[in-house]
């Protein structure tokens, strides 16, 4: 056997195991970089849309206004959703603490409500930015994202008439079919 054929048989293999290594290094990083890859890495309070859900309709010039306005506030963002994750874990503490206790609960639950909002109000000055910048056809783009359940992965509502309530409620309930809220 000559240097040449042993150096075509030898590369073949070489080549293969060289893509193989390529593709399981390209699968375990994009697993371990994926933001739903840990539980509680980057996941927002119920009811708050991520920046991907918000990013999914609009056209790429946008896209990359919306990102560069998360950008600007990212710090804002970050010390609001750690602080939300904290006042999660404080709750988790409360409900599992013996003896039990119910004030420190409700202390859990008050701070848990502030970080919910100050989340939110970080999301929502990003989104006002975008807003004022962009066109109807953007913002009702923009509406629809943050509208769709599961921050963007729920069905659609279907196009709401003209002077309906924006969740499909009537706008007047003139039944007594519903019991009075205490």
């Amino acid at each position: 056997m000559s240097a040449a054929q042993t150096e075509r048989q030898l590369s073949l293999p070489l080549l293969a195991s060289l893509l193989l290594n390529a593709l399981l290094i390209g699968i375990l990083a994009a697993h371990w970089f994926k933001p739903d890859g840990r539980p509680e890495a980057h996941r927002l309070p119920a009811g708050l849309p991520s920046i991907h859900a918000l990013a999914r309709g609009l056209d790429a010039n946008s896209r990359r206004d919306l990102r560069q306005q998360f950008g600007k506030h990212r710090k804002a963002i970050r010390s609001a959703l750690q602080a939300a994750r904290a006042s999660r874990q404080e709750v988790a503490i409360a409900l599992e603490a013996e003896p039990f206790s119910g004030e420190m609960l409700a202390t859990a639950f008050a701070h848990q409500r502030q970080a919910d909002t100050a989340m939110a109000a970080a999301i929502q000055r990003v989104l006002l930015a975008f807003a004022r910048d962009h066109s109807l056809a953007e913002r009702r783009t923009l509406l629809r994202a943050m509208s769709r359940d599961g921050r963007g992965r729920g069905e659609r509502r279907p196009a709401r008439e003209e002077g309906a309530h924006p969740t499909g409620r009537p706008l007047r309930n003139d039944s007594n079919t519903e019991p009075p809220l205490d």
